[in-house]
């Protein structure tokens, strides 16, 4: 299964700041060229841009285009340095550096690293400072508040910390009054927001995803001139009333969301705004829909999920949104009947409604004929899946976890747009249609956990995007294809788990060189577990960074006005130390193989080794035979190993008590013997895991090993016999040499004592003394013969 999952929200109000990065690329913003080339820049403020560069760290040589040689000399000519084209004095300095999505996309230029420079107040003109997606730390400054020209700061996306007062402190004085657009978003600033206010000319404020705790106080109210504001995934708490908000006419962008609010409107409350976008997820707005959305009229973004809503959406709720980007109100507990949403007229815009996890019952609604993103998963809503849902701009439609009923409908060509395409957990019955392979963009196609039957339709083969391909837990049958090793080489997830699926496991899986997860596992497959699953290549490497299996979409309006970004993430249920889990965020790094519950037969491929990223394993519950490979102890991350059910013989390779971080091991029910190796890991384990060989001794189990009995492993018996006769050789030749020697030292001495009396008186005076230590050294003699032997068995 799989579901929505949001993480970028990109609106009107963002969208000058995000075509402000898209110029990264060019050698400076055309915004900043500097046109008078008989100006220059002003010399004081040159040499105070050279102190910045010495203040920081540049290993990317963002400002390779300063310096002080004479061809260098305008700093007008800088990267992202912006002039006066009549006065020459710098007024603009724009060094961030982002790409516009950062989950899928590299950095276009480098990052500063070091503290925020203290060199600003020789640049009296500046207006706009931009430093925003670096690696800066530390506070703000004193000199920035020396700028009496300074309207824009932006420092997002850094690392700076400390209490957010003593950063704004440092704002006070002559550019208290000229800031119009602060920006301190995404860093580590604490404390709370009771300052903010005094900056009376602020027309956007955003210090989202930082670390501020404390009330939302009253005064935001006085920021009269404010339209964009933006506190989001912080710790902020308390109550809030229209009392915040009685000033802010111009506020067009409010987002509230990620923190532990409660929003209190009375019943009667109308705002002096008109919003563009409504961001309060995760604020407490029920149990009672909130009425005072009827007033905003202008709404293109909506969020009001998990707010703790169980009421219904009232009737006239459609009628005020005309211009719809997007609607989220999942994850509340909304019920009933939803109303006709087919009437909002979203002309200019490709609409997306999120409202899963609620209590929605009925036939589906009809949706907007132009909507991008249909997401109605984990409600109630019953009957047939109808093709005219939506229009042909469908790309991402998700109505899992419902009560759907009757076949999937042969119109899939009406959506060929559909990048997701989830219908799990239903009850929908029937064939796969053919028309599904007419879905040439579809990266997403989970069908898993309903009563379909039939052989894969050929037609899939044309989706040669897919990435993720779930269809477990149905009644299809036939011989697995071909085709999916040969046309769909995106794949990353495939599971067939659990249907009628017979003959064998085709070569040409082999060829899915981006797969992570293979599950086959419960069909009545047979033949031998293919020799080349090691050109699995994503499965040789470890786990990378990226950890979801995800899609971007983007909603946005065609006049580009508005961007609307998300991400569908995928979720899926794969088999993990003997029970079925349930995974989303982590999905991506798991690399998983699971041919449980099949007719399949032969041994164990040594090649299977070599997937050396391989965190479970899982072939039990077949016909399997053979010694469990020696190599076995190469697949270090593997974390889960499930051999149980087979016909496997012979000893358990000491190289499995290698394998550090495994916490689930079962061979149970098998034909192994001898002794379990010796190691922290396999002893660790409980008895059961080697329940059903009988011949198995030693410890976790109760059956006592004999004195002679070891590890049946045919390549260390010969060492360890080959040590045994070195030993026996050693023995003989020492006592051999023991004896001779002793014999010619006898008579010696023995002649010595008889014929010179004063050595005769010694002699025995010496032996009184030291007849202890003679009886040790034999001792040791002895142990050191023993302790020999030992490490020849040991070894």
């Amino acid at each position: 299964m799989s579901r929505a999952y949001h993480t970028r929200n990109f609106d009107d109000g963002l969208f000058l700041a995000i075509a402000r990065k898209l110029f990264v690329v060019l050698p400076h913003p055309p915004f900043l060229w500097a046109t008078g080339e008989k100006i220059g820049c002003i010399e004081r403020e040159r040499q105070a841009l050279l102190k910045f560069k010495e203040d920081i760290t540049d290993e990317y040589g963002v400002l390779s285009s300063w310096g002080g040689e004479e061809e260098k000399r305008d700093c007008c000519k800088w990267r992202g340095v912006g002039c006066d084209n009549i006065t020459g004095h710098v007024t603009s300095l724009n060094l961030h550096s982002s790409p516009l999505y950062e989950h899928h996309f590299t950095p276009l230029i480098g990052k500063l690293q070091g503290l925020v420079p203290d060199g600003f107040r020789k640049m009296s003109a500046l207006t706009n400072l931009v430093l925003s997606r670096n690696q800066l730390e530390g506070g703000i400054p004193r000199s920035l508040g020396e700028m009496c020209s300074l309207h824009t700061l932006d420092l997002c996306h850094n690392n700076l910390t400390g209490e957010l007062s003593d950063l704004t402190r440092n704002l006070y004085g002559r550019t208290e009054s000229s800031l119009e657009i602060l920006r301190l978003c995404q860093n580590q600033l604490r404390g709370s927001l009771t300052d903010i206010a005094r900056f009376s000319s602020l027309r956007e404020l955003d210090i989202s995803n930082n670390q501020l705790n404390g009330s939302l106080p009253e005064s935001i109210g006085f920021l009269s001139k404010l339209d964009y504001f933006d506190v989001s995934f912080n710790s902020l708490q308390g109550l809030v009333s229209g009392g915040h908000f009685s000033n802010l006419s111009k506020l067009k962008h409010l987002d509230l969301s990620y923190n532990s609010l409660v929003l209190r409107f009375k019943s009667d409350w109308d705002p002096a705004f008109q919003l563009n976008n409504i961001h309060l997820s995760s604020c407490h707005l029920g149990p009672c829909f909130p009425k005072w959305l009827r007033t905003q009229i202008k709404v293109r973004l909506l969020d009001i999920s998990s707010a703790s809503i169980s009421d219904t959406v009232p009737n006239w709720f459609c009628n005020l949104l005309p211009k719809l980007a997007f609607l989220n109100i999942s994850h509340n507990l909304m019920r009933g009947t939803l109303p006709d949403f087919s009437s909002v007229d979203a002309v200019d815009t490709f609409p997306g409604f999120d409202l899963s996890f609620n209590r929605f019952e009925g036939l589906l609604p009809a949706f907007p004929f132009n909507t991008a993103s249909l997401i109605l998963s984990n409600n109630l809503f019953s009957g047939p899946l109808i093709c005219n849902i939506v229009g042909k701009a469908l790309s991402f439609l998700d109505l899992s976890n419902n009560l759907l009923t009757g076949q999937l409908p042969n119109c899939f060509m009406n959506w060929s747009t559909l990048v997701v395409l989830n219908l799990a957990n239903n009850n929908l019955s029937g064939e796969i249609p053919s028309s599904v392979g007419s879905l040439f963009s579809l990266q997403t196609l989970s069908l898993n956990k309903n009563s379909l039957y039939g052989e894969l339709p050929m037609s899939l083969k044309n989706c040669s995007m897919l990435q993720f391909l779930d269809l477990s837990r149905n009644q299809l049958s036939g011989e697995i294809p071909a085709w999916i090793g040969e046309s769909l080489s995106s794949l990353m997830f495939l599971s067939l788990k659990s249907n009628e699926f017979i003959g064998s496991i085709p070569l040409h899986l082999c060829q899915l060189t981006n797969l992570r997860i293979l599950d086959l596992s419960q069909n009545t497959i047979s033949g031998a577990i293919p020799k080349c699953l090691n050109n699995l290549t994503t499965m040789v490497r470890k786990g990378e960074a990226e950890t979801i299996i995800d899609n971007l979409y983007l909603t946005s309006m065609r006049c580009g006005a508005i961007f609307s970004g998300r991400y569908y993430i995928n979720k899926a249920w794969v088999g993990w130390k003997g029970r079925d889990y349930e995974y989303e965020r982590y999905l991506g790094l798991l690399r998983v193989i699971d041919f449980a519950g099949n007719n399949l037969s032969g041994e164990i491929p040594e090649e299977i080794t070599g997937l050396l990223g391989l965190v479970a394993l899982n072939l039990s519950r077949n016909n399997l035979t053979g010694v469990i490979p020696q190599t076995i102890g190469l697949l270090k991350s593997l974390e889960s190993l499930d051999l149980s059910g087979n016909q496997f013989y012979g000893a358990i390779p000491v190289t499995m008590g290698d394998l550090n971080f495994l916490s689930y091991l079962n061979v149970a029910y098998n034909n192994l013997s001898g002794q379990i190796p010796s190691s922290t890991q396999l002893q660790s384990f409980d008895a059961s895991a080697f329940i059903g060989n009988p011949a198995l001794c030693g410890l976790p189990v109760t059956n006592k090993c004999l004195g002679g009995d070891l590890p049946q492993n045919p390549v260390m018996n010969d060492v360890i016999q080959d040590n045994q006769e070195t030993v026996h050789e050693f023995s003989d030749w020492f006592y051999t040499g023991m004896g001779n020697g002793f014999c010619v030292f006898f008579c010696g001495l023995s002649g010595a004592l008889l014929l010179i009396r004063s050595w005769r008186h010694a002699y025995f005076q010496f032996l009184d003394g030291s007849w202890g230590l003679l009886s040790r050294y034999w001792q040791l003699i002895r142990l050191d013969k023993n302790h020999c032997q030992t490490l020849a068995v040991r070894f």
